[in-house]
């Protein structure tokens, strides 16, 4: 991975702008929301934008025209981390499929390979991340916790 300082609200900014003009995107609104500004996160950007492309396309596939995708970049739990969430509020995942649908070949579309996700996911886990996936009857929520640069360099420092 070819890793570099990345401002991770100025990323989703521009890919955002980038995604609007996506098949998936037609009639369909993005709410983008920064709780927190100029996080910097380290990233290999092509790897990033794989991610973040298949979360947004997976949230646009899942609602009718004229809805609402939203994403939010917020604090998380943990200090060293941010969190960047994208919410549809499509029909629910039903709760037995939850646990699989990061694994290879389990999709909830017809005609889905099921590798979105799962390729995702490694992506994430190989920068120190994490993803998490929840569903209810006010949709579908993707949390992906990535590690704050300046810990990122601080861990690697110390090794």
């Amino acid at each position: 991975m070819q890793l570099t300082r990345i401002n991770i609200g100025q990323f989703l900014n521009d890919l955002l702008s980038q995604i609007q003009d996506l098949p998936e995107a037609a009639e369909r609104q993005i709410n983008y929301a920064q709780a927190l500004l100029d996080i910097e996160v380290m990233a290999d950007i092509d790897k990033l934008r794989q991610v973040f492309l298949n979360l947004f396309r997976n949230a646009l596939e899942a609602i009718a025209p004229h809805e609402t995708v939203s994403c939010l970049i917020n604090s998380s739990a943990s200090l060293d981390q941010i969190c960047i969430s994208v919410h549809n509020g499509g029909k629910p995942i039903p709760p037995e499929l939850l646990p699989q649908l990061a694994t290879p070949f389990c999709s909830t579309k017809p005609s889905g390979t099921g590798l979105g996700l799962a390729i995702s996911k490694q992506i994430i886990i190989a920068h120190g991340g994490e993803l998490s996936i929840t569903s209810s009857h006010l949709g579908t929520t993707v949390s992906v916790y990535w590690p704050i640069a300046s810990y990122t360099c601080d861990r690697h420092n110390h090794n």
